[in-house]
Protein backbone atom coordinates (compact mmCIF):
# COMPACT_ATOMS: atom_id res chain seq x y z
CA UNK A 1 0.00 0.00 0.00
CA UNK A 2 1.76 2.98 -1.07
CA UNK A 3 -1.44 5.54 -1.10
CA UNK A 4 -5.02 5.27 0.74
CA UNK A 5 -8.41 7.23 0.09
CA UNK A 6 -10.21 7.51 3.46
CA UNK A 7 -14.06 8.51 3.57
CA UNK A 8 -14.93 9.23 6.73
CA UNK A 9 -11.52 10.97 7.90
CA UNK A 10 -13.00 13.76 10.15
CA UNK A 11 -13.33 11.50 13.08
CA UNK A 12 -11.79 10.29 15.62
CA UNK A 13 -10.69 6.94 13.92
CA UNK A 14 -10.21 8.75 10.46
CA UNK A 15 -8.11 11.67 12.25
CA UNK A 16 -5.64 8.93 13.86
CA UNK A 17 -5.52 6.92 10.29
CA UNK A 18 -4.33 9.88 8.66
CA UNK A 19 -1.53 10.47 11.30
CA UNK A 20 -0.22 7.02 11.24
CA UNK A 21 -0.38 7.03 7.45
CA UNK A 22 1.65 10.30 7.59
CA UNK A 23 4.22 8.65 9.83
CA UNK A 24 4.85 5.55 7.16
CA UNK A 25 5.11 8.13 4.35
CA UNK A 26 1.42 6.70 2.87
CA UNK A 27 -0.05 9.05 0.45
CA UNK A 28 -3.28 10.46 1.21
CA UNK A 29 -6.52 11.35 -0.11
CA UNK A 30 -9.52 12.07 2.30
CA UNK A 31 -13.21 12.73 0.27
CA UNK A 32 -15.54 14.77 2.62
CA UNK A 33 -18.19 17.40 2.47
CA UNK A 34 -16.45 19.31 5.51
CA UNK A 35 -15.45 22.54 4.67
CA UNK A 36 -13.50 23.44 7.99
CA UNK A 37 -11.87 19.94 7.46
CA UNK A 38 -11.07 21.06 3.49
CA UNK A 39 -9.55 24.33 5.45
CA UNK A 40 -7.62 22.33 8.39
CA UNK A 41 -6.25 19.88 5.53
CA UNK A 42 -4.35 23.13 3.93
CA UNK A 43 -2.92 23.62 7.54
CA UNK A 44 -1.08 20.31 7.56
CA UNK A 45 2.41 21.08 5.74
CA UNK A 46 2.58 17.57 4.10
CA UNK A 47 2.70 17.29 0.02
CA UNK A 48 1.62 13.78 0.85
CA UNK A 49 -2.08 14.59 2.03
CA UNK A 50 -4.98 16.07 0.45
CA UNK A 51 -8.70 16.93 0.61
CA UNK A 52 -11.08 16.26 -2.08
CA UNK A 53 -14.74 18.07 -1.60
CA UNK A 54 -17.62 16.37 -2.43
CA UNK A 55 -20.20 18.45 -3.64
CA UNK A 56 -23.09 18.27 -2.41
CA UNK A 57 -25.19 17.27 -5.88
CA UNK A 58 -27.53 14.36 -7.73
CA UNK A 59 -24.12 13.30 -9.53
CA UNK A 60 -21.58 13.32 -7.06
CA UNK A 61 -20.38 10.26 -7.76
CA UNK A 62 -19.75 10.41 -11.44
CA UNK A 63 -17.96 13.82 -10.59
CA UNK A 64 -15.98 12.41 -8.13
CA UNK A 65 -14.81 9.81 -10.20
CA UNK A 66 -14.09 12.21 -13.18
CA UNK A 67 -12.19 14.61 -10.61
CA UNK A 68 -9.75 12.03 -9.08
CA UNK A 69 -9.48 9.33 -11.12
CA UNK A 70 -6.29 10.95 -12.24
CA UNK A 71 -5.03 11.21 -8.76
CA UNK A 72 -4.32 7.79 -7.29
CA UNK A 73 -2.57 4.74 -9.14
CA UNK A 74 -5.30 2.23 -8.31
CA UNK A 75 -2.80 -1.01 -7.48
CA UNK A 76 -0.96 0.78 -4.62
CA UNK A 77 -4.13 2.30 -3.33
CA UNK A 78 -6.93 1.03 -0.63
CA UNK A 79 -9.83 2.24 0.24
CA UNK A 80 -10.83 3.14 3.43
CA UNK A 81 -14.59 3.53 4.63
CA UNK A 82 -14.88 5.02 8.09
CA UNK A 83 -18.22 6.99 6.92
CA UNK A 84 -21.07 7.13 9.10
CA UNK A 85 -23.84 9.52 10.55
CA UNK A 86 -27.01 9.38 12.53
CA UNK A 87 -29.12 12.16 13.05
CA UNK A 88 -26.54 14.39 15.18
CA UNK A 89 -24.24 11.70 16.33
CA UNK A 90 -23.52 7.96 15.15
CA UNK A 91 -25.98 5.92 16.44
CA UNK A 92 -28.85 7.88 17.67
CA UNK A 93 -32.19 8.59 14.92
CA UNK A 94 -34.42 7.06 13.69
CA UNK A 95 -34.85 4.45 9.90
CA UNK A 96 -34.55 7.19 8.03
CA UNK A 97 -31.25 9.04 9.36
CA UNK A 98 -29.40 5.63 9.77
CA UNK A 99 -30.41 3.58 6.30
CA UNK A 100 -28.81 6.46 4.47
CA UNK A 101 -25.14 4.66 5.14
CA UNK A 102 -26.69 1.82 3.64
CA UNK A 103 -27.05 3.51 0.17
CA UNK A 104 -23.94 5.46 0.65
CA UNK A 105 -21.76 2.48 1.94
CA UNK A 106 -22.81 0.77 -1.97
CA UNK A 107 -22.20 3.58 -3.84
CA UNK A 108 -18.69 3.93 -2.03
CA UNK A 109 -17.95 0.19 -3.33
CA UNK A 110 -18.90 1.69 -6.95
CA UNK A 111 -16.81 4.83 -6.37
CA UNK A 112 -14.01 2.30 -5.40
CA UNK A 113 -14.71 -0.34 -8.53
CA UNK A 114 -14.72 3.09 -10.75
CA UNK A 115 -11.26 3.80 -9.91
CA UNK A 116 -9.51 0.55 -10.52
CA UNK A 117 -9.07 -0.22 -7.19
CA UNK A 118 -8.70 -3.63 -5.62
CA UNK A 119 -9.10 -3.35 -2.10
CA UNK A 120 -11.94 -1.86 0.43
CA UNK A 121 -11.76 -2.11 3.86
CA UNK A 122 -15.21 -1.14 5.98
CA UNK A 123 -15.19 -0.06 9.31
CA UNK A 124 -18.22 -1.63 11.59
CA UNK A 125 -18.75 -1.90 15.54
CA UNK A 126 -19.66 -4.86 18.11
CA UNK A 127 -23.36 -4.22 17.44
CA UNK A 128 -23.84 -6.21 14.42
CA UNK A 129 -22.77 -9.41 16.46
CA UNK A 130 -25.14 -8.29 19.07
CA UNK A 131 -28.23 -7.47 16.64
CA UNK A 132 -27.35 -11.04 14.82
CA UNK A 133 -27.26 -12.78 18.55
CA UNK A 134 -30.35 -10.62 19.45
CA UNK A 135 -32.40 -11.59 16.51
CA UNK A 136 -31.15 -15.52 16.63
CA UNK A 137 -31.70 -16.04 20.46
CA UNK A 138 -35.54 -14.67 20.05
CA UNK A 139 -34.62 -11.94 22.79
CA UNK A 140 -36.59 -9.67 20.83
CA UNK A 141 -39.85 -12.01 21.38
CA UNK A 142 -39.28 -11.25 25.25
CA UNK A 143 -37.93 -7.56 25.40
CA UNK A 144 -35.28 -7.25 28.06
CA UNK A 145 -34.39 -3.63 29.03
CA UNK A 146 -31.01 -4.45 29.39
CA UNK A 147 -30.28 -5.39 25.89
CA UNK A 148 -32.03 -3.81 22.88
CA UNK A 149 -31.52 -3.70 19.36
CA UNK A 150 -31.48 -0.43 17.53
CA UNK A 151 -31.50 0.97 14.02
CA UNK A 152 -28.15 1.70 14.43
CA UNK A 153 -27.24 -1.70 14.33
CA UNK A 154 -29.90 -2.97 11.97
CA UNK A 155 -28.19 -0.45 9.65
CA UNK A 156 -24.76 -1.32 9.83
CA UNK A 157 -25.60 -5.32 9.62
CA UNK A 158 -27.17 -4.34 6.27
CA UNK A 159 -24.59 -1.93 4.98
CA UNK A 160 -21.93 -4.86 5.96
CA UNK A 161 -24.32 -7.42 3.72
CA UNK A 162 -24.68 -5.30 0.80
CA UNK A 163 -21.71 -3.45 0.41
CA UNK A 164 -19.72 -6.51 0.61
CA UNK A 165 -22.37 -8.22 -1.77
CA UNK A 166 -21.53 -5.15 -4.21
CA UNK A 167 -17.73 -6.05 -3.26
CA UNK A 168 -17.84 -9.79 -4.79
CA UNK A 169 -19.36 -8.50 -7.79
CA UNK A 170 -16.98 -6.01 -8.46
CA UNK A 171 -13.98 -8.23 -7.50
CA UNK A 172 -12.89 -6.26 -5.33
CA UNK A 173 -10.96 -7.20 -2.19
CA UNK A 174 -13.90 -6.48 1.20
CA UNK A 175 -11.89 -6.39 4.25
CA UNK A 176 -14.62 -5.45 7.34
CA UNK A 177 -13.37 -4.46 10.77
CA UNK A 178 -15.09 -4.37 14.18
CA UNK A 179 -14.08 -1.91 16.36
CA UNK A 180 -15.54 -1.48 20.13
CA UNK A 181 -14.89 1.23 22.35
CA UNK A 182 -12.62 4.27 21.49
CA UNK A 183 -11.09 6.78 23.00
CA UNK A 184 -8.91 9.52 22.18
CA UNK A 185 -4.85 9.28 24.05
CA UNK A 186 -5.53 13.08 25.69
CA UNK A 187 -9.40 12.27 26.40
CA UNK A 188 -10.08 15.47 24.55
CA UNK A 189 -13.57 14.92 23.46
CA UNK A 190 -16.72 14.50 25.47
CA UNK A 191 -17.85 11.18 24.65
CA UNK A 192 -19.03 9.57 28.29
CA UNK A 193 -16.48 6.75 28.43
CA UNK A 194 -13.43 9.95 28.22
CA UNK A 195 -15.69 11.76 30.67
CA UNK A 196 -16.30 9.57 33.25
CA UNK A 197 -12.26 8.33 33.34
CA UNK A 198 -11.73 11.80 33.53
CA UNK A 199 -13.49 11.89 36.29
CA UNK A 200 -12.02 8.64 37.89
CA UNK A 201 -8.47 10.93 37.54
CA UNK A 202 -9.67 13.33 40.03
CA UNK A 203 -11.61 10.80 42.47
CA UNK A 204 -12.52 7.00 42.56
CA UNK A 205 -16.48 7.15 41.91
CA UNK A 206 -18.15 7.55 38.92
CA UNK A 207 -21.57 7.29 37.37
CA UNK A 208 -21.49 3.32 36.61
CA UNK A 209 -23.64 2.39 32.96
CA UNK A 210 -26.61 0.77 33.88
CA UNK A 211 -25.45 -2.58 30.70
CA UNK A 212 -22.98 -4.89 31.64
CA UNK A 213 -22.37 -5.75 28.27
CA UNK A 214 -18.55 -6.82 27.26
CA UNK A 215 -16.36 -4.13 25.58
CA UNK A 216 -12.65 -3.15 24.66
CA UNK A 217 -11.48 0.19 25.26
CA UNK A 218 -8.52 1.35 22.69
CA UNK A 219 -6.75 4.21 22.02
CA UNK A 220 -7.42 5.91 18.45
CA UNK A 221 -3.78 5.87 17.62
CA UNK A 222 -3.79 2.04 18.08
CA UNK A 223 -6.66 1.29 16.00
CA UNK A 224 -5.21 3.58 13.49
CA UNK A 225 -2.04 1.49 13.25
CA UNK A 226 -4.40 -1.84 13.03
CA UNK A 227 -6.25 -0.46 9.84
CA UNK A 228 -3.21 0.02 8.47
CA UNK A 229 -1.50 -3.55 8.69
CA UNK A 230 -5.47 -4.65 7.45
CA UNK A 231 -4.78 -2.29 4.37
CA UNK A 232 -1.56 -3.72 3.48
CA UNK A 233 -2.13 -7.50 4.36
CA UNK A 234 -6.01 -7.96 4.83
CA UNK A 235 -7.76 -10.98 3.34
CA UNK A 236 -10.74 -10.73 1.32
CA UNK A 237 -14.11 -11.75 3.07
CA UNK A 238 -12.30 -11.75 6.52
CA UNK A 239 -14.28 -9.98 9.49
CA UNK A 240 -11.04 -8.82 11.73
CA UNK A 241 -11.95 -7.54 15.56
CA UNK A 242 -9.44 -4.64 16.56
CA UNK A 243 -8.57 -3.32 19.73
CA UNK A 244 -6.55 -4.90 22.74
CA UNK A 245 -7.73 -8.06 22.98
CA UNK A 246 -9.26 -8.03 26.24
CA UNK A 247 -12.43 -7.51 27.30
CA UNK A 248 -14.68 -6.22 30.56
CA UNK A 249 -17.99 -4.61 31.22
CA UNK A 250 -17.76 -0.67 31.57
CA UNK A 251 -17.91 -0.82 35.01
CA UNK A 252 -15.31 -3.01 35.87
CA UNK A 253 -13.20 -1.37 33.14
CA UNK A 254 -14.09 1.65 35.21
CA UNK A 255 -13.31 0.22 38.79
CA UNK A 256 -9.43 -0.89 37.34
CA UNK A 257 -8.81 2.31 36.18
CA UNK A 258 -10.27 4.07 39.63
CA UNK A 259 -7.55 1.45 41.45
CA UNK A 260 -4.64 2.18 39.22
CA UNK A 261 -5.08 6.11 39.47
CA UNK A 262 -5.85 5.63 43.55
CA UNK A 263 -4.05 2.83 44.61
CA UNK A 264 -3.33 4.56 48.07
CA UNK A 265 -7.56 3.97 48.22
CA UNK A 266 -9.02 0.36 49.57
CA UNK A 267 -11.43 0.27 46.70
CA UNK A 268 -13.90 -2.79 46.57
CA UNK A 269 -13.73 -4.74 43.67
CA UNK A 270 -17.27 -4.58 40.79
CA UNK A 271 -19.76 -7.10 41.63
CA UNK A 272 -21.92 -5.94 38.91
CA UNK A 273 -22.65 -9.29 36.86
CA UNK A 274 -24.95 -8.98 33.92
CA UNK A 275 -27.95 -11.52 33.49
CA UNK A 276 -27.74 -11.12 30.27
CA UNK A 277 -24.39 -11.15 27.85
CA UNK A 278 -24.53 -10.88 24.19
CA UNK A 279 -21.18 -10.71 23.69
CA UNK A 280 -18.34 -13.08 24.68
CA UNK A 281 -15.00 -12.89 25.84
CA UNK A 282 -13.75 -14.52 22.49
CA UNK A 283 -15.20 -12.21 20.55
CA UNK A 284 -12.63 -9.61 20.91
CA UNK A 285 -10.09 -11.66 20.24
CA UNK A 286 -7.63 -10.57 17.76
CA UNK A 287 -6.22 -13.60 16.51
CA UNK A 288 -6.90 -13.05 13.05
CA UNK A 289 -5.36 -9.78 13.03
CA UNK A 290 -1.85 -11.32 13.61
CA UNK A 291 -2.40 -13.93 12.27
CA UNK A 292 -3.09 -12.56 8.78
CA UNK A 293 -0.83 -9.56 9.19
CA UNK A 294 1.73 -10.67 11.42
CA UNK A 295 0.39 -7.84 14.17
CA UNK A 296 0.18 -7.77 17.88
CA UNK A 297 -1.66 -5.24 19.53
CA UNK A 298 0.84 -3.11 21.57
CA UNK A 299 -1.82 -1.91 24.08
CA UNK A 300 -3.29 -3.83 26.79
CA UNK A 301 -5.87 -2.37 28.88
CA UNK A 302 -3.08 -2.05 31.84
CA UNK A 303 -1.19 -0.23 29.67
CA UNK A 304 -3.76 2.22 28.20
CA UNK A 305 -4.73 2.77 31.81
CA UNK A 306 -1.26 3.39 32.91
CA UNK A 307 -0.44 5.99 29.56
CA UNK A 308 -3.70 8.31 30.43
CA UNK A 309 -2.69 8.18 34.24
CA UNK A 310 1.14 9.39 33.56
CA UNK A 311 -0.27 12.46 30.70
CA UNK A 312 -2.91 13.51 32.99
Amino acid sequence: MKSAIIVGGNGLIGRALVEELIKEEISILILGSSKEMHENIKKIKNSKIEYYQIKNQKFWLEETIKDIKKKIVPEECVFFNLAWRGKTGLVDGGIEDQLGNVSLSCELVKLTQQLGIKKYVATGSMEELKFKRYVEGDYWLNPNESIKANWYALSKVSALMQSSFEAYHDKIDFCYVRISVVIDINLNTNKFVENSLKSLLKTSKTNVPKTNELCNISSSSEIGKQLIEIGKSGLNKRIYTLGTGDSASLGDYFNKFAKMAHPQLNIPESNSKSEISLLKKEDFDTKYLTLDTGYEPKETSEILFNKLIRTS
